[in-house]
């Protein structure tokens, strides 16, 4: 009872940073423009949603991926205590990114937070993808998959469209992650954070792209409906996208792979991801 309310929370928390995504200008409130104060504020609300999944998973592979995690854990720390402490160790940018990664009005804003983090080579594919994903809506023009009405298509491009921005934001999270040394503790454990935080805003979007093979006839599966929709090239292109940057995400490390499907499990999508991974291997 006590897991279920916990997730049920966490899923409101979530929802709130996502209205906030779509109606809330960063402009002067941006993460660059935060005292120390309020940005230690803003990134441990964030950091709170999601460090206890991260206390959970298997003390080995913590250790191998983030050296002294067990021994701080014994001694014990709150969120509050892990952007103060990346603060401290000069990890601001870690904490910028991880407030981006929930709040940001374009995929750019992401990008160049992750800029100082990442290397050249990394940051220019993600350009690139971020770059194709903001220019879907707009491509696609009168093309509708055969299976939406014409009041949802709309609708549908649009989530498509976020679908695969999110998911740039989570490999570039997932990289920032995987970039940072091992010698910058609380600032590694931000960035872990960051990548749940980044899953959790492409969970709703999931939801939303999930919902859609639920207006329709009940008797189609969700896997026989995704087959359906995607055979329009756009809607193909798009959730292939989406789920090899996710999949790609994952398989930056063990850890990783395990925060994004707790994420998931929240939202109660583990199913119909796998099936959209599965169907683009």
């Amino acid at each position: 009872m006590l897991v279920l309310e916990r997730n049920v929370n966490r899923m409101i928390a979530l929802f709130m940073a996502l209205i906030m995504l779509f109606s809330c200008t960063m402009g002067l409130s941006g993460p660059k423009a935060l005292s120390d104060r309020e940005l230690v504020s803003r990134s441990s609300r964030l950091i709170g949603l999601y460090l206890e999944d991260l206390e959970n998973l298997d003390p080995e592979d913590l250790e191998a991926e983030i050296p002294g995690f067990g021994e701080e854990l014994g001694r014990g720390f709150s969120p509050e205590d892990v952007a103060t402490r990346t603060l401290e160790e000069g990890g601001r940018d870690y904490l910028e990114f991880c407030v981006y990664a929930d709040d940001y009005q374009s995929v750019e804003e992401v990008l160049d937070a992750a800029e100082p983090l990442v290397g050249d080579e990394d940051l220019s594919q993600l350009r690139e993808d971020a770059k194709r994903a903001e220019n879907l809506i707009y491509e696609a023009g009168e093309e509708a998959a055969r299976v939406l009405t014409n009041q949802e298509r709309e609708a549908f491009y649009k989530d498509l469209s976020r679908l695969v921005i999110q998911s740039v934001v989570l490999l570039t999270a997932a990289i920032v992650y995987a970039c940072v040394p091992h010698m910058v503790f609380w600032g590694k454990v931000s960035a872990a954070c960051a990548v749940s935080v980044a899953a959790g805003v492409l969970a709703v979007t999931i939801m939303a792209i999930v919902q859609y093979s639920q207006t329709g006839d009940s008797g189609v599966a969700f896997d026989q409906w995704l087959e359906d929709v995607t055979a329009e090239p756009t809607a193909a292109w798009a959730i292939a996208s989406a789920m090899i940057s996710t999949s790609i995400a994952m398989g930056r490390s063990v850890i990783l792979t395990a925060l994004i499907i707790a994420v998931f499990a929240i939202f109660n999508i583990v199913t119909e991801v796998k099936t959209m991974i599965d169907k683009y291997k």
